[in-house]
């Protein structure tokens, strides 16, 4: 069943106040990306499995590795134990 489509017209006092609103509900939280990085090594410990393992699950896509250059590849914590929480892993 595909979504839906709605056009809304509306004015730009209107929009900017659904926009705050929205944002406020939310409790302008931003995700910590710097500290949420972990290495495979430390991936690997903390789903209890050894990073041959890890790299697997890499290639079977259930989880995301990021990154390049200096700091070299890594994964979001938060992304690891919401997939170790689901039993994807």
């Amino acid at each position: 069943m595909s979504e839906e489509k709605v056009i809304v017209y509306t004015n730009k006092r209107d929009l900017r106040e659904l926009i705050t609103e929205v944002i406020q509900s939310k409790g302008n939280q931003q995700p910590d990306f710097e500290n949420d990085r972990i290495s495979k090594d430390e991936a690997a410990r903390l789903i209890g499995r050894t990073t041959p393992t890890l790299n697997k699950i890499i290639r079977e896509g259930k989880l995301k590795e990021y990154g390049f250059g200096k700091r070299g590849k890594y994964l979001l914590k938060s992304e690891v134990l919401e997939a170790l929480r689901n039993s994807n892993i």
